[in-house]
């Protein structure tokens, strides 16, 4: 039964990984998130599978803080 999922698992498996890595780098790229917010961000993309990076795009992906002088 396994072997009759494999063709659906697998495209399954490598978009998981594809959004947790394209996950990780956005999340360790941007430098105005502190270190805290970091780590739990980083929790989530990791726990959550395939839910965790797509909670991150649409909920910590935030624009760049504007500083107002």
């Amino acid at each position: 039964m396994l072997v009759d999922m494999l063709p659906f698992l697998i495209p399954v498996f490598l978009i998981e990984i594809a959004l947790l890595i394209f996950a990780l780098i956005d999340l360790f790229k941007r430098e105005h998130i502190d270190n805290n917010t970091r780590i739990i961000w980083a929790v989530v993309i990791i726990l959550f599978g395939i839910i965790g990076p797509v909670i991150y795009f649409i909920f910590g992906r935030k624009e760049n803080p504007v500083d107002i002088d």
